[in-house]
């Protein structure tokens, strides 16, 4: 049998099995009234059980979804019930139309298991609803399956969108733009989406240059915090090592900028508290800032200090000179010694030093004396 005619036979036998049920329900009300009106009677109790057996029998063919087992079993259960209710009432005739309701049954039960709708079945409106949905999907299915591989795109190209962007989100996570951006190539060429490829290109490189701006404070805050202890290899080193990752030749030319604005001020800083040493006639601080500040300043700044720092180097001689006299006339040894060894090795060319080369031997003897004399003494 084709589909067309399952098509017609369809609607047919879902209302032959509705009259069927609407027969069903009356007799079983029939049964169940005939129960109650008859209750002092001997067969009452025969009409009720017939009745529960009956509504069984409707439940249990619409279970298994079979007229036959529905129609055939309300039959027997009947029939059983009218044989019984003859005998009770001593009735020939209701026990005659049991039994033959018994032959009919029985005839009938071949012709009606050789029916091409034996099996049929009597689906409910919502359960056939549902079929005609699943047959439409499977019918959706082999129309996919027969469509070319431009039609197969065009239907499956927001699928496919949807997955590219999925893994553009997963490379900007970890800081792969370029496959973020080759990804954008393949929406645009592939896809034939060029403005949507174009707006993710957007926010690609907003994304990197976001990550490039944290990246960039984050460098210049570790150059500040080596420039503020003034340790001016290690900061262009930095500088050097920022230069051959990021190859970022703005980034670089900033660095270096800040490192020598950082020594400029610095050493302005320097001359500052060498000319206020100098005022306060501090000569050892004043001398040692000098020291420090000839390795900042340029020859213009040097020019405009050079008549402090020479009165500040003669004096500061002159007073290594008066110390170790001093010293030496109070035979503090070891104090002499130390301060002609500071005068030697800063002013190396100076007859004072000279002096001092001469003397120098005896004073470290005599040094080395006064101490194993008070070692000896401390160990009385």
């Amino acid at each position: 049998m084709d589909s067309t005619t399952q098509h017609t036979q369809k609607p047919a036998m879902n209302d032959a099995w509705m009259a069927l049920r609407l027969g069903e329900v009356l007799a079983c009300a029939i049964w169940l009234g005939c129960a109650v009106v008859g209750i002092h009677q001997a067969w009452w109790w025969t009409c009720l059980i017939a009745g529960v057996l009956s509504v069984g029998m409707m439940r249990v063919g619409s279970a298994r979804r079979s007229w036959m087992i529905e129609a055939y079993g309300f039959l027997f259960v009947n029939c059983a019930a009218l044989i019984a209710i003859g005998a009770m009432r001593d009735s020939e005739w209701w026990m005659l139309v049991g039994a033959g309701g018994y032959l009919v049954v029985g005839a009938s039960i071949p012709i009606a298991g050789r029916s091409p709708n034996s099996q049929a079945s009597m689906v409910p409106p919502e359960i056939s609803s549902r079929l005609a949905d699943v047959e439409l999907a499977l019918h959706r299915v082999r129309e996919t399956v027969a469509m070319s591989d431009a039609a197969k795109r065009v239907v499956n190209q927001d699928h496919e969108l949807e997955m590219i962007r999925g893994a553009i989100g997963e490379a900007i996570a970890r800081g792969d733009f370029a496959t973020g951006l080759r990804l954008c190539d393949g929406i645009e060429e592939e896809l034939k989406l060029p403005h949507e490829a174009q707006v993710i290109r957007d926010h690609i490189h907003a994304m990197r240059d976001r990550g490039e701006q944290k990246h960039v404070a984050s460098e210049i805050q570790q150059l500040d915090a080596i420039l503020l202890q003034q340790d001016w290899g290690a900061a262009y080193q930095h500088a050097a090592r920022v230069r051959q990752l990021n190859q970022d030749p703005q980034l670089s030319m900033e660095m270096e900028q800040r490192i020598l604005q950082a020594r400029m001020q610095y050493g302005k800083e320097l001359q500052s508290r060498f000319l206020e040493a100098a005022h306060k006639n501090d000569l050892s601080q004043a001398m040692a800032l000098l020291k420090e500040l000839d390795r900042y300043m340029t020859r213009e700044e040097a020019a405009s200090i050079a008549g402090v720092a020479q009165d500040v180097v003669v004096r500061y001689r002159e007073s290594l000179s008066v110390q170790f006299k001093l010293a030496v006339s109070e035979h503090r040894w070891k104090e002499a010694v130390i301060l002609g060894d500071q005068i030697t090795l800063e002013f190396p060319n100076t007859k004072m030093a000279d002096e001092v080369r001469q003397m120098i031997v005896v004073l470290r003897q005599r040094a080395q004396g006064t101490e194993a004399h008070a070692v000896s003494s401390a160990a009385r």
